[in-house]
């Protein structure tokens, strides 16, 4: 199931939730508004039949005791005798009142009818029956006849007997089910709209994700990560898109960084393969050589190994891109460089002067290490042999001055480049990427490296360390 099914079947299950609970409520409210209608006015029209019972034919008002013989008794009646029904040709006509638009009927006090007002024949239960003999409250009720429904009171007639006063809710059942059926038409209508909505809105919203998708495939397919993703969309979609598109820039430029390494690399071992290739040959070629020449080559090819060695730990070096996994912590620059001083002088016989305040950071002690170590070697291996090299500490910084022959001007942006060896050094040993990894700790470290000329003659060469550097 794609995301663009899922958000326009959850947008229509939401539309159709909502609109069938707002069509329950509004059906159930409507019926009940016109039920209360319909006992409004049955209610009232009760009232007014208790208040004027001579609304009805005056024979069934029920008899008074004015108009009672002196040999009636209980029960008797002027007009009608008991349990006797008015023939509907002899019933008397009265003006129009409100019982006009309703069915009445009148029960005598036995519970038989005595008259109604139309051919429809209301229910008579035993509680009606209770009412026409000893009296009681008005009710309301609901009952069919005929296959029709009928809201009906019931109410006990002043001196015997009961009046049923019924309305009849065909019209209401109607007009109830006119409401079902356009509240569900609604339903569907409003259903169909959100989920077209829902699809239009999940196709924009998943049509960076599916460009995206496309171009990871043509990716992985081509070997190729030169992908536009181009999105100026500003929600969520957008910025993941730009994300990616951010992430396959840095894997490019990865790509290609590693490429040109591979490059350097191949151009800077070939010679000294091929040196070593050389006098290999040329002992095998000439085993009889004598001492000098076969020590001189054994020399060489010494050398040339060192060398490569040397090479290939610093390309390992640069070759790692993971985060250093040493711990930050605080270190003082002015005793690392004092290590570093004297382990340098013991190595080289060089003497290596440290000058500077104590300085206390947060940084990876060994990789510093590491930098300085790189700076001192390069200023011994360029300076004269008798001079004396410099390491000045201050505060978040390090450098190292040497007396050597200096850094053309045009260069110095390019020294720390992997591989780039100025002129005059070319014809000096060294594989040219101790500045780079100089560079790169000092990039770690939040810092940047600088150059320049020294005061007499020489170079200067430091980096500095980030003061917001973390553990992360």
């Amino acid at each position: 199931m794609t995301l663009r099914f899922k958000i326009a079947l959850a947008l229509g299950i939401l539309a159709g939730f909502s609109t069938i609970s707002f069509s329950t409520i509004a059906y159930i409210a409507s019926r009940n508004r016109l039920m209360s209608t319909v006992d409004s006015y049955l209610n009232q029209s009760a009232r007014q039949l208790a208040k004027r019972p001579r609304l009805l034919p005056e024979s069934l008002a029920g008899p008074s005791r004015a108009e009672l013989g002196p040999t009636a008794g209980p029960g008797s009646s002027r007009s009608i005798p008991q349990g006797s029904q008015i023939p509907l040709k002899d019933r008397p006509t009265a003006p129009p009142t409100i019982l006009d638009s309703l069915i009445t009927q009148v029960e005598n006090n036995t519970g038989t009818i005595i008259y109604d007002s139309s051919n429809v024949k209301l229910p008579i239960d035993a509680r009606i029956v209770g009412m026409a003999k000893r009296g009681g409250h008005p009710f309301l009720e609901t009952v069919i006849t005929r296959g029709v429904q009928y809201r009906m009171i019931s109410l006990a007639r002043p001196l015997g007997g009961a009046f049923q006063i019924a309305q009849s809710e065909a019209e209401d059942q109607k007009t109830l089910s006119e409401l079902k059926v356009w509240f569900a038409e609604l339903s569907g209508v409003v259903v169909a709209i959100a989920c077209l909505i829902g699809w239009l809105v999940a196709k924009q919203i998943s049509n960076p994700l599916t460009r995206l998708t496309r171009a990871t495939e043509e990716a992985k397919d081509s070997k190729e990560f030169k992908i536009p993703f181009g999105s100026s969309r500003r929600d969520e979609a957008g910025i993941l898109a730009r994300s990616m598109q951010e992430m396959v820039d840095a894997l490019d430029r990865s790509t290609e960084v590693q490429n040109q390494l591979v490059q350097d690399v191949s151009h800077e071992l070939r010679t000294p393969l091929t040196s070593v290739t050389t006098n290999i040959q040329l002992l095998q070629k000439y085993p009889g050589l004598d001492d000098q020449a076969r020590s001189k080559i054994l020399s060489d090819l010494s050398h040339e190994v060192g060398e490569l060695s040397g090479l290939v730990n610093e390309i390992v070096e640069l070759a790692i891109n993971q985060r250093p996994h040493e711990e930050v912590t605080q270190i003082n620059l002015n005793a690392l460089a004092s290590r570093v001083a004297s382990k340098m002088t013991s190595r080289t016989g060089r003497e290596v002067n440290v000058d500077g305040q104590v300085s206390i950071v947060r940084a990876r002690e060994g990789r510093i290490e590491r930098a300085l170590t790189n700076l001192v070697d390069n200023a011994i291996k360029f300076s004269p042999q008798q001079s004396t090299v410099d390491i000045i500490v201050r505060e978040s910084s390090i450098e190292v001055n040497d007396k050597g022959p200096g850094i053309p001007l045009d260069q110095r942006e390019q020294i720390f480049d992997r591989f780039f060896r100025c002129e005059t050094a070319r014809a000096m040993p060294g594989s040219g990427l101790g500045l780079s990894i100089v560079k790169k700790v000092a990039n770690e470290h939040g810092g940047v490296c600088y150059v320049d000329s020294r005061e007499g003659g020489g170079t200067v060469i430091g980096f500095t360390i980030g003061r917001d550097l973390n553990n992360n």
